[in-house]
């Protein structure tokens, strides 16, 4: 009996380690999507300084070399989860590879 009390509590301990874990995992995944969108809105803000120092218009496409004078460590941001960014032609939001979790500028929707 004292036997099947060690391995109920153990089995319980094992139900709550993997629950705790996937939450962690899930949190970990919504924190990299918000980090990604800020770094997007980063590079959105940045082709639009550099489309108006170089007085261009919209469909025009815009280098890295461009806009990284306009961004922090004059430099191109990473994608916390490995994502690359595609900088898009002026009127088109800036895009990550890991879409479309990383892709919402406007409203996030969390993956299950």
């Amino acid at each position: 009996m004292k036997n099947l009390k060690y391995i109920l509590v153990a089995v319980v301990c094992l139900g709550i380690g993997f629950f705790a874990g996937h939450w962690v995992q899930k949190e970990r995944v919504i924190a990299q999507g918000v980090a990604c969108t800020n770094k997007l809105k980063m590079i959105d803000s940045a082709k639009e300084m550099a489309a108006q120092s170089l007085k261009l218009t919209d469909g025009a496409t815009v280098s890295p070399e461009q806009i990284t004078p306009y961004l922090p460590g004059n430099r191109l941001p990473k994608c916390p989860a490995g994502g690359t960014y595609l900088i898009n032609p002026l009127g088109k939001d800036p895009t990550c590879s890991l879409s479309p979790a990383h892709n919402c500028f406007h409203r996030c929707t969390v993956p299950d």
